[in-house]
Parts: structure tokens; sequence; C-alpha cells
């Protein structure tokens, strides 16, 4: 309903143009000049219109689903433009588009379905205004990140999609439902509880996955992975990129599955691994093992103890220690008071091979 709402608004101002151009063009003794404006506007107005309908109908298409080669970042900028006229004007839109390979096999109408559904959920979360970008980058999923994914991933390269918004956040307690369908905190008059489960599917239709992070009054990213097209044959050398290494790492998080990814690839990279599952638990551990521990890996959104105050206690401690804050949303520009007492950096979940080495070796080599 928003979404028809803000194209026949859209429409009807470019109907208006016409209609109105024409009418000047039937007066008599209609100047030249002014007739060849009047005729670029009808003819403007009139593509305008007709690219609009065209990518109403790719999105509206029913029947059977494609799997063809597609541009996904193709599908990620008509369906901007289609947010573009519904989306209330106190909402901006910005982009960050870093990803060299975009080319997946799939269905152009349900992935504009997936950016589109992401964007109209975003808006609903800021009644009062704000900014949801979009962006996206290419990533390597190796085989640690995909055992531990709830989704039947390939290792091998993807495209990362992001959609990230400054609204209300999730509660903690409705993460896991999200996906479900008919879940919603909306009034009935607001949503069905569809749109996210409709997402849910067409990820893993398209052999892809989503995930999600959330802060309360701060905002909300999702993250979705698409497996570019033979990627086994193109994708660039992982163990390459990633830095091996030797030290000793502690890592606070309280979520499981991140703890076990984290400790596989770290592993693998060559360091010793120390776990704790909360604040508390971690500066206890830190407090027997500081003598040994050559760089913490902390979680920012904790129940009990967070992030930030884990972080001041652990410094208490050891004034220099190394500490890398870790959240799937928290920006570097949110960080500042903790870099100026003494963050040595951030990293974003879920955490990748070459991102996280190349992270400890910068830091752990620093003054070596």
């Amino acid at each position: 309903g928003q979404l028809a709402g803000g194209i026949a608004h859209d429409f009807n101002n470019m109907l208006a143009g016409i209609l109105g151009s024409a009418e000047i063009l039937s007066m008599p003794k209609l100047d030249p000049d002014k007739r060849e404006k009047y005729i670029k506007i009808i003819i403007d107005s009139t593509q305008r219109a007709g690219d609009l309908t065209k990518k109403l109908l790719t999105f509206a298409r029913k029947g059977r689903i494609e799997s063809t080669p597609v541009n996904s970042n193709k599908a990620l900028e008509d369906a901007l433009e289609l947010l573009m006229r519904s989306l209330d004007k106190k909402i901006s839109l910005i982009t960050e588009f870093n990803a060299k390979k975009t080319t997946i096999v799939g269905d152009l109408s349900q992935l504009m379905n997936i950016f589109l559904n992401l964007g109209i959920n975003a808006s609903h979360a800021m009644p009062k205004g704000g900014t949801i970008k979009f962006t996206s980058r290419n990533v390597y999923l190796d085989k640690n990140f995909c055992d531990a994914s709830n989704f039947e991933l390939i290792p091998g390269e993807y495209v990362l999609y992001e959609v990230i918004d400054d609204g209300v956040g999730i509660a903690p307690e409705n993460l896991s439902k999200i996906f479900d369908p008919f879940f919603t905190t909306k009034d009935k008059s607001k949503g069905t509880g569809l749109g996210l489960s409709t997402v849910f599917g067409a990820v893993q239709q398209h052999k892809g996955a989503v995930s999600v992070y959330s802060e309360l009054n701060k905002g909300t990213v999702f993250h979705i992975y698409l497996p570019l097209i033979n990627s086994d044959q193109e994708v660039f050398d992982e163990e390459q990129k990633a830095i091996k290494g030797s030290g000793n790492i502690l890592i606070i998080d309280d979520e499981e599955v991140i703890r076990i990814t984290a400790n596989a690839i770290l592993d693998n990279l060559g360091y010793q691994v120390y776990m704790a599952s909360d604040g508390l638990s971690g500066i206890k551990k830190y407090h027997e093992l500081q003598d040994s521990i050559d760089l913490i890996i902390l979680d920012m959104i904790m129940p009990g103890m967070n992030g930030k105050e884990c972080f001041y206690e652990l410094k208490k401690i050891n004034p220099n220690a190394k500490i890398i804050i870790s959240s799937g949303f928290s920006r570097e520009e949110d960080l500042i008071e903790l870099k100026e007492a003494g963050l040595q950096a951030f990293i974003r979940k879920p955490f990748h091979t070459a991102d996280l080495s190349l992270k400890i070796s910068e830091i752990l080599n620093k003054n070596a």
C-alpha cells in the first residue's frame, strides 16, 4: 500500500505534465520556441512513466521463477528508484557500492522484492525520519563461516549487501522471530508480518544467506549474501589474503555461534584462543591470564555488562591491553570515546577471515 501510494503520486505528476503541456499546445498562435518546450515535456514525462511501469511490472511479475545470470546491483538500483518515490521525504537514502562483481544466478523480480521489503521495513522503524544506507562489497566465505551458518552455503566469493537504518531497533527477544511468517510488532493496519519472511525465502532460493543485528534506539543492519556466478572459478585465493600469525587471543562474546566461528578462524590462522561468554567471566579470565593474552576481541552488545563497560574494566586491569571491539551494527564513528581511551580497532560482524586476520596482524605487529 505504501509503495502503491508513492508510485501513484509520482505517476499523477507525470500525467499532469503531459496533460498540461497538451492543453497549452492546443492554444492558437503559440510561440514556436514554447511549442518545442512543451513537446519535450510530453516526451520526457512519457518516457519516465514508461520506465516506472516497466520497473513495477518486473517487481510484480508472477509465474515461474527465473534462474538466469542477473546483475544484482541492477535489481537494487531499480528497487531504490521505486523506494525514492514511495518513502516519506523525511527519510534519506544513501548508497555505498564497493562490489566489483555483482553477477549472480537468480531472478530480477525476487531480488527487487528483497531490497524493497528491507527498505520499506527500515522506513517503518523511523517514524520521525532518518537515513537508510545500502552498501555492497565482495567477500569470500570460507568453510568455517559456511559451516557455522544456518543456511546451506558453499565456500566461495559472494556479493554482500547491507541495509542499515538508524531507527528504533529490534528488541532482543524479537530478533529470533523476525523472519517468521505473520510475526509483526506493527499494528494490524500497518503490517502483515510477511515482508521479512518473503526476504528469507527469496534469499534461500538464491542459495544465499541473510542475518540481522540490531541495537535498541540505534538502528538495525541486515546482511544479504548472494553467491557470485562461477565463484569457484573466479574466487581469489583466501589463504593468500589471510595473514597467519601467532599469539594468545581472548574472545569475549555472548553469542555461541560467533565464539565458535572466531575460534575456528583464529585457530586456523595459528593463534591460541581463549573464550568467555559474557563481560564478567571475560574480566575474570583476563585477570588470570593477562600476562599471556596478546589481544582481546570484545563484543559490544552483551547482557549484563556491555562491551563498553567491560572495555573500561579491562583497561583498569591493564591500561596497555590491546582490544578490538566487534559488533554487527556499531560504526567506527560511534566509538570515538573508546578510541581516545585506547581502543585499537573495530571489526564488523559476522567475521570474515581476511578482514579479521588483517586487523589482528596490524595491531600485534604495530610495535614489533
